[in-house]
C-alpha cells in the first residue's frame, strides 16, 4: 500500500525509479517464494512416506497453515503490483522501453502465481496471462530495443525461464535463450 501511495503521487517513473520499484517488489516477494518452495518440499517429503505422515501430523498441519498464509501474501503482493502497473504506470507512459518493462514485470508476477502450482481455471488463467504478457513484451521490444538492452535481454531470458520451468518445454526454452544470446553476440 505504501508503494502504491508513492507511485500515485508521480506515476511517471524515471528508469532508476522504475528499477527500484521493480527490485523492491521482487526482493519482497522472492523471500516468500523461497519459503513456499521449502515448505512444499517438506510437505511432499512428509506426505510421501506413510509412516512419517502419521507420526508428523502436527508438523504437517502447521506446514499447511504456513503454506496457506504465504500463498495469501503472494496473492496480495501480486495483485497489488499488477494494480499499480495497470492503474498508474502503464497509462502514464508512452516510452516503449517502459511499456515493455512493465509487460515483462506483469508476466513475471503471473509466473510467480503459477509457481504456486495452482490448479484448475485459475491456474490456467495465470499461465495464459503470463504467456500473453511475455509475448506482448517480446513483440513490443522486437526491432525497438537493441539486442544488448537490459530490458530486452531480461524479457527474453525470463520468458525462457517461463517456458522451461512452468510450461516444462525445455527445448523451446533453450531455443529462446540461445536465440537471444546469438543475437546479442552478433550485434554487440
Amino acid at each position: 500500500a505504501c508503494m502504491k501511495n508513492i507511485i500515485s503521487l508521480n506515476s511517471t517513473l524515471s528508469q532508476e525509479e522504475r528499477n527500484y520499484f521493480s527490485l523492491s517488489q521482487k526482493n519482497f516477494i522472492l523471500e516468500k517464494r523461497h519459503r513456499l518452495k521449502a515448505i512444499n518440499s517438506l510437505l511432499k517429503k512428509f506426505l510421501k512416506d506413510p509412516a512419517k505422515k502419521d507420526k508428523e501430523e502436527t508438523k504437517i498441519a502447521l506446514l499447511k497453515e504456513l503454506k496457506n498464509s504465504l500463498e495469501k501474501e503472494i496473492y496480495q503482493i501480486n495483485f497489488e503490483v499488477q494494480g499499480i502497473i495497470d492503474e498508474y504506470l502503464l497509462p502514464k507512459t508512452s516510452n516503449k522501453e517502459d511499456i515493455i518493462f512493465y509487460y515483462k514485470m506483469k508476466a513475471d508476477y503471473y509466473r510467480y502465481m503459477q509457481e504456486m502450482e495452482i490448479k484448475g481455471d485459475e491456474g490456467e488463467a495465470f499461465l495464459s496471462l503470463a504467456e500473453e504478457y511475455y509475448q506482448k513484451a517480446i513483440e513490443g521490444a522486437y526491432g525497438q530495443l537493441p539486442e544488448l538492452n537490459y530490458t530486452w535481454l531480461a524479457t527474453v531470458l525470463n520468458y525462457a525461464i517461463f517456458l522451461g520451468g512452468v510450461k516444462k518445454d525445455k527445448e523451446a526454452a533453450i531455443e529462446v535463450a540461445k536465440g537471444a544470446f546469438e543475437n546479442a553476440v552478433q550485434n554487440k
